[in-house]
């Protein structure tokens, strides 16, 4: 359920933080929408992740602020993430990042990839949780909606649920990945 009564509501609104929202992508399984961020007079064009309402506030601005220091070609910018009350009252909490052109989960609805595409996509793909890994963190999220094309690259693109490697427990661990 939404915090909102349609996250669809949302399309045009600007939240607390002078982030405008402009067309819902999807909503699920987390609503994600297109945007501008503004600062110092200039439009930068992000994507703006929602998460959901049962969700740890803090630990999302941790993985959120600690993703902003990752520069990988093969991780999706992220620009930090915020608060905000809804127009219904309701809280939420939402990650901003470089706008992708696509999400893969969309263009596999659409068409099969080719050999050389999907060679791209696992090189792309690995580059990146290589990286991740280098740094001793895990990405715990990987899915057909958290891998998006952006330029002339794919690029993980979801930190709600990057870990530091050796932290947590099984059971935590069992249930992520389920």
């Amino acid at each position: 359920s939404s915090v909102v009564s349609s996250w669809r509501e949302l399309e045009g609104y600007t939240l607390d933080s002078g982030l405008r929202l402009e067309r819902m992508h999807s909503a699920a399984p987390s609503p994600v929408f297109t945007g501008f961020l503004s600062s110092d007079g200039v439009d930068t064009p992000v994507m703006v992740r929602f998460y959901p309402e049962d969700t740890e506030t803090g630990s999302i601005y941790d993985r959120h602020r600690e993703a902003q220091f990752l520069h990988h070609p093969n991780l999706l910018r992220c620009f930090g993430a915020g608060s905000t009350t809804l127009p219904d009252g309701s809280a939420a909490i939402y990650g901003i990042y470089e706008r992708p052109q696509a999400f893969l989960a969309d263009l596999l609805e659409e068409r099969s990839f080719s050999a050389s595409e999907a060679s791209t996509l696992c090189e792309d793909v690995v580059a990146g949780l290589g990286f991740l890994h280098q740094n001793g963190l895990v990405y715990c999220n990987l899915d057909r909606s958290t891998v998006a094309h952006a330029g002339d690259r794919w690029a993980l693109c979801d930190y709600s649920q990057l870990r530091p490697e050796g932290t947590g427990y099984a059971g935590e661990t069992r249930r992520l990945m389920g």
